[in-house]
């Protein structure tokens, strides 16, 4: 009798979210928050262990991942001069429904583009100048033009990591996809199912529930909330940071504080596309 085996990955498929704490963030390189794709998604993606033994047959694998590359979770202004891009992300967010299909199963799918405005008013001018616009492509957490090839690598990580051990290779029909109700989660599943099953996903569904009811949402976790609560300091006031500190008051003339990776993550991960680096 063969023995079956399911397999467990867990793989960082975009640019971090929230969590880091400023004590963490000042030590910590931001390459691999990055995602480039394709290295990144298949070094990160393990293979399945112990399948040279002719017992064991793979019948399933589970993958969590997080979502891919996005913008600022709020409004931020990390330093002077500030100048974010607000005008396009690459991407654009859109609302959508679904009528009930006709006794033959076809019913009418349908989008709408979103567009956003008062998301960054931190900007000043720039802000104003997107409202004049008619508005935004990008709010914050929008994901980034940089997030399909971030799945679309994903997508070809998973296929040559398991679905090449298992007979017949998953479909779209019996697999389980499921993202937490956010727009950049959500978004990241839409980006994968389509690397994972091209034009069969058409007619697909996203797993989801209520972000109030779900156990993968950050405020299902009040141990979660309080631990990233926990410090919310400024760099200069704590002792081990007080000379980085100083040294980034001197080039930004502002206080560190712990949002800030998110503008550092946006920058670097961009290469500067959406957001410049102060000099110094």
């Amino acid at each position: 009798h063969l023995n079956t085996a399911v397999a467990v990955a867990l793989i960082w498929s975009g640019v971090s979210g929230t969590g880091v704490q400023t004590s963490s963030v000042l030590g910590t390189r931001l390459g691999d928050y990055c995602a480039h794709p394709p290295r990144h998604q298949l070094s990160a993606m393990p293979p399945p262990t112990e399948l040279d033994n002719h017992e064991q047959q793979l019948v399933g694998v589970h993958v969590l991942f997080r979502h891919g590359a996005r913008h600022l979770l709020k409004d931020l202004k990390c330093w002077k001069p500030w100048h974010v891009d607000l005008s396009k992300c690459g991407l654009q967010s859109a609302f959508g429904y679904a009528t009930p299909g006709d006794e033959e199963g076809r019913g009418t799918r349908f989008a709408m583009p979103r567009r956003y405005h008062e998301s960054f008013s931190a900007s000043g001018k720039q802000f104003q100048q997107a409202a004049e616009l008619g508005g935004s492509q990008c709010a914050p957490g929008q994901l980034l033009e940089e997030a399909p090839a971030q799945f679309a690598a994903l997508g070809d990580a998973i296929r040559e990591r398991y679905f090449q051990h298992m007979h017949p290779p998953p479909s779209l029909n019996d697999t389980w996809l499921y993202a937490t109700e956010t727009d950049r989660a959500t978004g990241s599943l839409f980006f994968l199912q389509r690397s994972l099953f091209g034009d069969a996903t058409s007619s697909a569904s996203i797993e989801t529930r209520p972000i109030a009811s779900d156990p993968w949402a950050l405020r299902a976790c009040p141990r979660a909330v309080k631990a990233l609560k926990g410090d919310e300091s400024t760099a200069s006031s704590m002792a081990e940071f007080r000379d980085f500190a100083e040294r980034w008051r001197k080039v930004t003339a502002t206080d560190f504080e712990q949002g800030f990776k998110d503008c550092l993550i946006l920058a670097h991960c961009t290469d500067q596309r959406m957001l410049s680096l102060p000099d110094g």
